[in-house]
């Protein structure tokens, strides 16, 4: 009978471990769309998660889609010729954002 009672504390054991692990890797999509401060959709932005690898570019109506592991985590829009843009994620699973256009010294 205790070998029997070992055994099926072991199995409930790995089953609440192993669905803690489960909840612990529930990935959230984000989506969204960039445009520029004209509204004009803005295409090939690259979408990172910050302090990652992960990456996605927008396609060429300035929709992206991306999925993360983490409540908190921070999407860094950047493009060429555009300002780079950090937006928290905190609530919400769609994020639209507006680029400012780059300014330079050059074009002073």
């Amino acid at each position: 009978m205790k070998k029997n009672q070992k055994w099926l504390l072991l199995l409930l054991f790995s089953l609440v471990v192993g669905n803690l692990t489960l909840v612990a890797q529930v990935k959230r999509t984000l989506t969204g769309e960039v445009k520029d401060n004209k509204g004009e959709p803005v295409p090939f932005v690259t979408v990172n998660v910050k302090g990652t690898n992960q990456s996605v570019i927008t396609n060429e109506m300035g929709r992206y889609s991306i999925s993360i592991e983490k409540n908190n985590a921070v999407l860094v829009f950047s493009s060429l010729g555009f300002a780079t843009k950090d937006v928290k994620t905190q609530n919400g699973n769609q994020f639209n954002v507006i680029l400012e256009m780059a300014t330079s010294d050059i074009m002073k």
